[in-house]
């Protein structure tokens, strides 16, 4: 490694911009790939442009309002990004701002940024409302938060000056668009720079890439074929768990019986110590993840059998591409109606 202490990297973000969503989606998968934390700071854009000056993009005069629209559209499609133009836009964002920052302060830095990513989704894949509290809570019951607890505090004072603080932060940092990432107090500006982002992290770091990660944890875990996934599979003490993303079920389909744990609250549901523990993790049983293709599959199984709490654990490579392209079962998921 080529330092000693391990870099800084913060992702500041305003809900309503769509370019800050599409950097959701892959900031944390980027810097997971480093086992580097990504501390998400909710801040208000538009305290930001009057400062500097500027102005939405889609609010240009109309040659760059049009270019930018084709270009969010295009950097939504060739990064595989479900997208669409939500009826209402822009829209207010300190509300889920606030509660974002109530649930880092409260439940967890995960949590938060499980929220945030969903609260995203509502905007600009379910054409939803920021501000809407029955859609917050609604998305914050889906990992294991009391919906009225939160309805409570989306006005929480300590909330709302965290809000104030990151964006104080942001100009401090000289933080002018969102996303913003920032790395030891340098500034990367636009999803369009992840690319330079994670180079300077090499960088910094000397560099393990997420495919460095994968080798290493299918060599520390138990990797099953397809063939030996199937042999295993309708036996009573055995559990498949698929760690996909909903749309990726709804589209590609599913195991049928298979357990569907969100890879970001996996930890958390297998912990019988922890507050969101499922007794479905039940540790006398074999447990098989998969995901579309094994790679997360391979990391989500690498970190549960560091923590100790499944001692049958596995994971099947080729994940369900390989799993449908086998023959085996499957069934389909019912589309969630926008």
């Amino acid at each position: 490694m080529n330092t000693t202490t391990q870099p800084t990297l913060e992702f500041f973000f305003d809900f309503s911009s769509p370019y800050a969503y599409f950097a959701a989606e892959q900031i944390n998968t980027l810097a997971s790939s480093y086992s580097l934390p990504v501390h998400w700071k909710p801040f208000q854009l538009g305290s930001i442009f009057k400062i500097t000056g500027a102005g939405l993009l889609t609010s240009a005069h109309e040659w760059k309002a049009s270019y930018s629209r084709d270009d969010i559209l295009r950097t939504a499609e060739l990064s595989g990004i479900t997208f669409k133009f939500p009826t209402v836009f822009p829209q207010g964002s300190a509300s889920v701002g606030r509660a974002t920052l109530w649930i880092e302060q409260t439940k967890g830095a995960t949590a938060a940024q499980q929220f945030a990513l969903l609260m995203f989704r509502e905007l600009f894949v379910n054409d939803g409302n920021l501000n809407d509290v029955p859609t917050m809570q609604r998305v914050a019951q889906t990992i294991g938060i009391d919906p009225d607890e939160l309805a409570a505090n989306i006005q929480n004072p300590d909330a709302r000056q965290k809000l104030a603080d990151n964006t104080k932060e942001a100009e401090t940092k000289k933080v002018f668009g969102a996303p913003t990432f920032v790395l030891d107090g340098e500034r990367f500006w636009g999803v369009d720079r992840l690319g330079q982002l994670e180079a300077r992290i090499k960088q910094k770091l000397g560099g393990k890439g997420y495919k460095t990660l994968i080798d290493q944890a299918n060599a520390k875990v138990e990797t099953l074929t397809v063939a030996q996934a199937q042999a295993l599979y309708g036996q009573p003490d055995v559990v498949f768990v698929d760690l996909r993303d909903p749309r990726e079920l709804e589209r590609e389909g599913i195991v049928p019986n298979a357990l569907h744990a969100p890879r970001g609250m996996v930890e958390f549901w297998v912990d019988p110590n922890s507050p969101y523990y499922k007794p479905a993790f039940d540790p006398a049983k074999k447990f098989v993840f998969f995901c579309a293709a094994g790679w997360r599959s391979a990391l989500t199984a690498a970190a549960v059998q560091e923590m100790g709490v499944l001692p049958r654990l596995a994971h099947m490579d080729g994940g369900f591409a390989e799993w449908k392209k086998s023959g085996a079962p499957v069934g389909e998921k019912a589309v969630r109606s926008s």
